[in-house]
């Protein structure tokens, strides 16, 4: 099977392939003990696949005083169990200054992760991450792999380092369209409008599957009759929403 970061279509001069002892990594991170137990039991290894920036990739770097884009790490995680994943992925994410993409594998399952970050105002030598940005676990199938040939990283509009990075990360959010939709389009609208109408449809999807649970557990009919209707005022909007996304794509093929 074709490794993923092989999708990615990077200079050679970009890979480096060189395995982190988890031990460096979890001295860097300063888990308490149930952190370190669970972060060891968990990973099974961890190598810096690439390093992207000026040298690797052409594109110029950005830095200002909220943020920090000189070298972008790619990153490979091999699991021993997704258990624990949110904490594991969270960890991975904050080990680095730099902005970073974490690939995850899981005997034939694949997640991808990176993370919207800014310079701490405490210490410049740190970052703060603001939102954690991943795909679904996934297996590459027919939809996978058209998701996954959009990867090509000479592909991605950029002005810089930043916006090249912000450009991965709507791909990465990108993925959940499989999910809503069945398919991958061959070609996507504009991606940041697409990008915040699955946020939107992620978000309603959640208060969905929680109203879900609360009606399970509900015993007085007329609470279960309230939920019930709030229920299908989600189903609405996201479908609602789903047509969005739908006309969005058909606007990318014309």
């Amino acid at each position: 099977m074709k490794q993923i970061i092989e999708y990615f279509n990077l200079d050679p001069s970009a890979i480096t392939h060189k395995r982190i002892p988890l031990k460096e990594v979890l001295g860097e991170i300063e888990p308490t003990v149930s952190e370190r137990r669970i972060l060891e039991c968990s990973i099974e290894s961890i190598y810096l696949e690439a390093v992207l920036d000026t040298s690797t990739t052409r594109i110029r770097s950005f830095k200002d005083e909220t943020y920090y884009y000189e070298t972008i790490y790619i990153i490979l995680t091999n699991l021993k169990s997704y258990r624990n994943f949110s904490l594991v992925n969270e960890k991975l994410q904050s080990v680095f200054q730099n902005p970073v993409i974490v690939i995850y594998q899981y005997k034939d399952e694949i997640v991808i992760s990176g993370s919207k970050k800014r310079i701490s105002r405490s210490s410049n030598d740190k970052s703060v991450i603001d939102e954690i940005i991943k795909t679904k676990a996934f297996k590459v199938d027919i939809e996978h792999e058209l998701y996954l040939r959009g990867m090509d990283l000479n592909e991605f509009s950029h002005r810089d380092l930043k916006d090249y990075y912000e450009s991965i990360l709507d791909k990465l959010s990108s993925e959940s369209i499989i999910h809503i939709l069945n398919k991958y389009p061959e070609r996507l609208g504009n991606i940041k409008i697409i990008c915040e109408l699955l946020k939107k449809y992620e978000s309603s999807s959640s208060t969905f599957q929680s109203l879900q649970e609360s009606y399970k557990r509900e015993s007085m009919m007329s609470r279960k009759l309230n939920i019930h209707s709030k229920m299908q005022e989600l189903l609405i909007t996201m479908n609602v929403i789903k047509d969005e996304i739908k006309r969005e794509i058909e606007n990318g093929k014309n």
